[in-house]
Formats: C-alpha cells, structure tokens, sequence
C-alpha cells in the first residue's frame, strides 16, 4: 500500500456561523442544490511553519454563501453560512520543492477540509429549521493561486 503525499495531522473550525434565512420559502419539491459559482464562495490560505523545514504545513480554508452580510428579499439558500476551517499537515515525499508542496497542501489539503466542512455543515443543519444542508461538491484540481490585492489606492 502506497502513502498519501500528505497527511491530516489535525482539523479543526475556528469559526461558524449558521443562520435561518426567514425570506426562505421551500418548493413543494425542496431540493435545495446550490451551484459553486453563483451560491457558495470559498478561499483557501496556505500557511508555511518555517521552523519544521519543508514538512509541516498549515491551510485555512473560509467557506460563505455568497448572501451571508445581504438583507436581500430574495434568498436562494435556507440558511446563511460561514465557516473556516484550519488543518495541520505533514508532508510525507521530502523530495518536492516548497512550490509544489505549496500547491499539494492548497489542493489536496484544501479538498480535506472542505469536505470535513461540508459534513459538519450537514450535522449542524440537520437540528435547524429546514433540515440538513449539504454545500455543493466542488473540485480543488483546477484551483489557481492568487495574489492578495494591495492597499496601494
């Protein structure tokens, strides 16, 4: 059996929010199937302990519905979320630069947390109003790094 490029050694959320939406009105068919794009945001952070080489690694991941802050009539999701979740990882395959271990822990790294995420979202909703939610699937392959914006205005 083969080892993972990475692994879990901690998970937890520093952060959440879970809110009713009160404008929500259900279809007589509810299914509430959010799109990535338009419904639900999410950024990952990657965070580097320098004092453990190349091997230890910290990601943040922040996870909203687009409509968190809106008082907005029209509400397309039952509630109103935002949660962040942290995860430490360590680094198994010594031999990658800090370019590609950046990239591994931001995707893969990224994809644990999220869907950690997405399963204590669904726990947590499950007691609430409108019953469980589930935040969409989404796919971290394609994720591109970003530069942070500067202040420079």
């Amino acid at each position: 059996m083969s080892h993972p490029p990475l692994k879990l050694v901690n998970c937890f959320f520093s952060d959440l929010q879970i809110k009713e939406n009160k404008q929500f009105a259900p279809a007589d068919d509810y299914w509430i199937v959010p799109t990535p794009d338009e419904d639900i945001n999410f950024r990952v952070r990657i965070f580097h302990d320098s004092n453990d080489s190349n091997m230890r690694w910290r990601a943040g991941l922040l996870i909203e519905s687009s409509d968190i802050d809106s008082d907005d009539d029209e509400v397309s999701l039952p509630y109103t979320i935002r949660v962040t979740a942290i995860g430490e990882f360590l680094i198994v395959d010594e031999s990658k630069t800090t370019e590609e271990t950046e990239e591994l822990v931001a995707k893969v790294g990224g994809a644990m947390l999220y869907s950690s995420a997405r399963e204590f979202l669904a726990i947590a909703t499950s007691r609430m109003l409108h019953g469980s939610y589930f935040i969409p699937t989404v796919s971290f392959v394609n994720m591109k790094k970003t530069e942070p914006e500067s202040d420079d205005d």
